[in-house]
């Protein structure tokens, strides 16, 4: 038995499953590929979170288990843990305090990584204003990564970095890890040469197109992402801006709309299901990232493979990204001007615009879900045989 411990929320009711699509994805391609048994295990979905491209499916149709639990602070859901555990294997993914488990128990585990100490600090902290509760929450973080974390680190078989912050961090606990980086665009998916060829061709016959995508909220930087667009508009860029997601941010957003100079060329709209953003995506030009965070996010990839420059802020996710692909340009936090700068430089020069959008593509077909996700399976694979064989 191979045990996935997962982040995702996700809600059993009535014998269906609803989950975020992107994992569910995930979930197939792991039981296809991997021909193990399995069973996920979930903290349960509360009625007030958000699941942007949530679906539901029976669970008599999945091909593996699920088990869904309250949090590692309740005892049914520790005893539920150490029962799922014991009959493993292998574990393999983050939280719930499942490696102290592991540990206790002897069984091994593959460690999956996607935050490094100054972005767990940047999530625990968003959005607190009051100082002393943000230095209470500082301290906690820092607590808990250095005796929470680097102890699973450095007791782990192997980790899984999702990101480059967390990879080039992780290197001081444990040598046996590995970088991939998050998407949930396939290689069908990737925008075509000739598709793309088509669309830059038209570049200087038209006004330029700024896409922002994902949650609005502040650590997201999305109002930022509007901040940007209009400063464009300012600048006097001829430029159309788009944004597509849900969040508390939605409303301030729509607010900062009406004091730009063209108003009626700025859109905030709400989520879309992914495959229809992937459509959609490949009308625009650039990606606007504001992300004040060093997240993984899959945004990074999947706007790359519909052959999207990024211009955003140059936390060391982007930073990473723009280094390695040559799309894009990451200029200093919470800086809306620097980054409308950078735009106005593509604006003017559309070959540079046109030359970074096909380095987008070609990027983004190194990684994709498929190349990604094998390289997972594999060491998976390997970790799981030896294991069984001892």
């Amino acid at each position: 038995m191979l045990t996935l411990i997962h982040h995702n929320p996700a809600l059993v009711v009535n014998g269906v499953l609803h989950i975020d699509r992107k994992f569910l994805a995930g979930m197939q391609y792991y039981s296809d590929a991997l021909n193990i048994p399995l069973t996920t295990i979930h903290p349960i979905l509360n009625e007030n979170e958000i699941i942007m491209d949530r679906v539901s499916i029976p669970v008599a149709e999945l091909n593996f288990g699920i088990v869904t639990v309250t949090g590692y602070s309740s005892a049914v859901s520790r005893d539920a843990l150490q029962n799922q555990i014991n009959k493993s294997i292998l574990v393999y993914g983050f939280g719930m305090g499942f490696p102290q488990i592991a540990r206790r128990s002897q069984v091994p585990y593959i460690l999956t990584l996607e935050h490094d100490l100054s972005t767990k600090i940047a999530v625990t902290t968003n959005d607190v204003a009051n100082k002393v509760r943000r230095m209470v929450r500082t301290l906690r973080a820092v607590y808990e990564y250095y005796f929470i974390d680097v102890p699973a680190m450095k007791s782990a078989y192997s980790l899984h970095c999702n990101g480059f912050p967390a990879f080039d961090s992780s290197l001081h606990y444990n040598k046996n890890r590995l970088l991939y980086l998050d998407s949930r665009m396939s290689s069908d998916q990737v925008i075509s040469e000739a598709e793309l060829n088509t669309r830059l061709s038209r570049l200087r016959q038209r006004r330029l197109r700024l896409l922002y995508t994902g949650r609005y909220e502040a650590i997201k930087g999305a109002s930022d992402a509007v901040s940007v667009a209009i400063e464009c508009q300012r600048m006097g860029l001829d430029i159309e801006f788009h944004s597509f997601g849900q969040g508390s941010l939605r409303h301030e957003m729509k607010r900062m709309v009406r004091s730009a100079p063209s108003p009626d060329l700025i859109f905030i709209h709400d989520a879309i299901p992914y495959p229809e953003l992937v459509q959609k995506s490949r009308e625009f030009d650039i990606f606007v990232c504001c992300h004040v965070q060093s997240d993984p996010s899959c945004t990074y990839l999947e706007t790359l493979g519909s052959g999207l420059p990024i211009v955003g802020y140059n936390n060391r996710m982007l930073k990473g990204v723009v280094d390695k692909s040559s799309a894009g340009f990451a200029v200093k936090h919470r800086s809306p001007v620097s980054v409308a700068q950078q735009i106005e430089i593509l604006a003017r020069d559309r070959q540079l615009l046109a030359d970074m959008s096909l380095n987008a593509r070609a990027f983004s077909l190194k990684h994709t879900f498929e190349n990604e996700f094998d390289l997972r399976v594999s060491a998976i694979s390997e970790a799981y045989a030896s294991f069984l064989k001892n």
